[in-house]
Protein backbone atom coordinates (compact mmCIF):
# COMPACT_ATOMS: atom_id res chain seq x y z
CA UNK A 1 0.00 0.00 0.00
CA UNK A 2 0.82 3.37 -0.46
CA UNK A 3 2.12 5.81 1.85
CA UNK A 4 -0.48 8.91 2.58
CA UNK A 5 0.69 12.24 2.21
CA UNK A 6 0.80 14.07 5.44
CA UNK A 7 0.87 17.46 4.92
CA UNK A 8 2.36 18.61 8.28
CA UNK A 9 4.39 21.29 8.87
CA UNK A 10 8.09 20.70 9.68
CA UNK A 11 8.96 21.33 13.30
CA UNK A 12 9.51 24.78 14.06
CA UNK A 13 9.06 27.36 16.51
CA UNK A 14 8.59 30.76 15.49
CA UNK A 15 9.03 32.25 18.79
CA UNK A 16 12.28 30.60 19.03
CA UNK A 17 13.32 31.88 16.28
CA UNK A 18 12.18 35.30 16.82
CA UNK A 19 13.37 35.51 20.50
CA UNK A 20 17.10 34.27 19.55
CA UNK A 21 16.66 37.39 16.41
CA UNK A 22 15.85 39.47 19.15
CA UNK A 23 18.43 38.76 21.29
CA UNK A 24 21.35 38.91 19.12
CA UNK A 25 20.40 42.20 17.83
CA UNK A 26 19.84 43.83 21.36
CA UNK A 27 22.95 41.74 22.78
CA UNK A 28 25.20 41.14 20.06
CA UNK A 29 28.22 41.16 21.55
CA UNK A 30 26.96 38.56 24.29
CA UNK A 31 25.18 36.20 21.58
CA UNK A 32 27.36 36.24 18.54
CA UNK A 33 29.72 33.94 20.61
CA UNK A 34 27.33 31.70 21.22
CA UNK A 35 25.54 31.38 17.83
CA UNK A 36 29.01 30.91 16.25
CA UNK A 37 29.57 26.70 17.66
CA UNK A 38 26.07 26.48 16.90
CA UNK A 39 27.11 27.18 13.55
CA UNK A 40 23.89 29.01 12.61
CA UNK A 41 23.05 30.20 8.96
CA UNK A 42 20.18 31.92 7.43
CA UNK A 43 19.41 28.21 6.27
CA UNK A 44 19.24 27.05 9.79
CA UNK A 45 15.42 29.18 10.24
CA UNK A 46 12.19 27.66 9.09
CA UNK A 47 11.28 31.00 8.42
CA UNK A 48 12.87 32.33 5.68
CA UNK A 49 12.29 36.07 6.53
CA UNK A 50 14.16 35.05 9.81
CA UNK A 51 16.71 33.94 7.60
CA UNK A 52 16.94 36.59 5.65
CA UNK A 53 17.25 39.26 9.04
CA UNK A 54 19.97 36.73 10.43
CA UNK A 55 22.20 37.18 7.33
CA UNK A 56 21.79 41.12 7.68
CA UNK A 57 22.19 41.04 11.27
CA UNK A 58 25.79 38.56 10.76
CA UNK A 59 26.76 40.68 8.07
CA UNK A 60 26.77 44.00 9.92
CA UNK A 61 28.47 42.12 12.95
CA UNK A 62 31.37 40.58 10.33
CA UNK A 63 31.87 44.39 9.05
CA UNK A 64 31.94 45.24 12.93
CA UNK A 65 29.41 47.38 12.82
CA UNK A 66 26.90 48.54 15.48
CA UNK A 67 23.96 45.71 15.37
CA UNK A 68 20.21 47.40 16.44
CA UNK A 69 17.05 47.72 15.32
CA UNK A 70 17.83 50.62 12.66
CA UNK A 71 21.20 49.36 11.05
CA UNK A 72 19.81 46.06 10.65
CA UNK A 73 17.08 47.73 8.81
CA UNK A 74 19.16 49.85 6.60
CA UNK A 75 21.41 46.75 5.88
CA UNK A 76 18.02 44.78 4.55
CA UNK A 77 17.21 48.16 2.58
CA UNK A 78 20.49 48.33 1.02
CA UNK A 79 20.55 44.56 -0.25
CA UNK A 80 16.89 44.78 -1.17
CA UNK A 81 15.11 42.59 1.44
CA UNK A 82 13.78 44.88 3.60
CA UNK A 83 10.68 45.11 1.46
CA UNK A 84 10.12 41.18 0.93
CA UNK A 85 10.41 40.40 4.52
CA UNK A 86 7.57 42.26 5.53
CA UNK A 87 9.22 46.00 6.00
CA UNK A 88 9.47 47.29 9.62
CA UNK A 89 6.72 45.66 10.45
CA UNK A 90 8.23 42.54 10.31
CA UNK A 91 11.60 44.12 12.06
CA UNK A 92 9.57 45.25 14.99
CA UNK A 93 7.85 42.14 15.15
CA UNK A 94 11.74 40.25 15.77
CA UNK A 95 12.75 42.30 18.32
CA UNK A 96 9.37 42.32 20.76
CA UNK A 97 10.63 40.13 22.47
CA UNK A 98 11.48 41.20 26.06
CA UNK A 99 14.55 38.86 27.43
CA UNK A 100 18.36 38.43 28.51
CA UNK A 101 21.33 37.43 27.21
CA UNK A 102 21.08 34.86 29.40
CA UNK A 103 18.07 33.52 27.55
CA UNK A 104 20.21 33.04 24.68
CA UNK A 105 21.62 29.28 25.15
CA UNK A 106 18.08 28.25 25.70
CA UNK A 107 16.60 29.89 22.43
CA UNK A 108 20.05 28.49 20.46
CA UNK A 109 19.33 25.23 21.51
CA UNK A 110 15.72 25.24 20.82
CA UNK A 111 16.59 26.43 17.20
CA UNK A 112 19.00 24.07 16.57
CA UNK A 113 17.13 21.22 17.17
CA UNK A 114 14.37 21.92 15.72
CA UNK A 115 16.37 22.99 12.61
CA UNK A 116 18.00 19.59 13.27
CA UNK A 117 14.98 17.65 13.11
CA UNK A 118 13.80 19.40 10.02
CA UNK A 119 16.95 17.68 8.56
CA UNK A 120 16.39 14.48 9.60
CA UNK A 121 13.10 14.47 8.03
CA UNK A 122 14.34 15.86 4.74
CA UNK A 123 17.00 13.45 4.37
CA UNK A 124 14.25 10.61 5.67
CA UNK A 125 12.37 12.01 2.78
CA UNK A 126 15.12 11.30 0.50
CA UNK A 127 16.34 7.79 2.02
CA UNK A 128 12.45 7.09 0.85
CA UNK A 129 12.22 8.16 -2.45
CA UNK A 130 16.07 6.86 -3.35
CA UNK A 131 14.57 2.92 -2.03
CA UNK A 132 11.88 3.74 -4.41
CA UNK A 133 14.50 4.43 -7.35
CA UNK A 134 16.81 1.53 -6.08
CA UNK A 135 18.14 0.01 -9.53
CA UNK A 136 20.06 -3.24 -8.17
CA UNK A 137 23.11 -1.77 -7.35
CA UNK A 138 24.83 -4.01 -4.40
CA UNK A 139 22.51 -3.37 -1.41
CA UNK A 140 25.32 -2.18 1.34
CA UNK A 141 26.63 0.26 -0.87
CA UNK A 142 23.01 1.92 -1.82
CA UNK A 143 22.57 1.87 2.04
CA UNK A 144 25.98 2.91 2.93
CA UNK A 145 25.33 6.97 2.70
CA UNK A 146 21.59 7.08 4.15
CA UNK A 147 22.74 4.97 7.41
CA UNK A 148 25.84 7.27 7.72
CA UNK A 149 24.29 10.35 7.85
CA UNK A 150 21.47 9.12 10.36
CA UNK A 151 24.43 7.61 12.27
CA UNK A 152 27.03 10.68 12.28
CA UNK A 153 23.77 12.73 13.32
CA UNK A 154 23.02 10.54 16.43
CA UNK A 155 26.60 11.12 17.77
CA UNK A 156 26.58 14.37 17.72
CA UNK A 157 22.80 15.07 19.06
CA UNK A 158 24.66 12.64 22.00
CA UNK A 159 27.40 15.21 22.08
CA UNK A 160 24.92 17.48 22.42
CA UNK A 161 25.80 19.00 18.66
CA UNK A 162 23.97 19.72 15.82
CA UNK A 163 23.77 16.32 14.07
CA UNK A 164 22.66 17.31 10.77
CA UNK A 165 25.76 19.24 9.22
CA UNK A 166 28.60 16.44 10.69
CA UNK A 167 25.87 13.86 9.13
CA UNK A 168 26.02 15.71 5.99
CA UNK A 169 30.25 15.43 5.60
CA UNK A 170 30.04 11.76 6.77
CA UNK A 171 28.26 11.04 4.04
CA UNK A 172 30.74 13.29 1.63
CA UNK A 173 33.49 11.11 2.92
CA UNK A 174 31.73 7.97 1.89
CA UNK A 175 32.38 5.45 4.53
CA UNK A 176 32.60 1.51 3.43
CA UNK A 177 29.27 -0.63 4.24
CA UNK A 178 31.82 -2.73 6.52
CA UNK A 179 31.76 0.38 8.43
CA UNK A 180 28.52 1.30 8.41
CA UNK A 181 27.05 -2.18 9.38
CA UNK A 182 29.68 -3.30 11.88
CA UNK A 183 27.36 -2.09 14.56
Amino acid sequence: TALPEVGRALPHSLEAEEALLALLIAYPDEVFPLCRPAKFSDKSFYDPKHGTIYAAVTALGEAQKPIDLATVAERLRETGDLEPIGGYATLTQVTTYQGTAARARHWIDQARKLWTLRQTIRRAQKAIEDCHAYNGEPFAEFLAPAAAWFQTATARARQGESGAEAADAAIARRPSPDEIFST
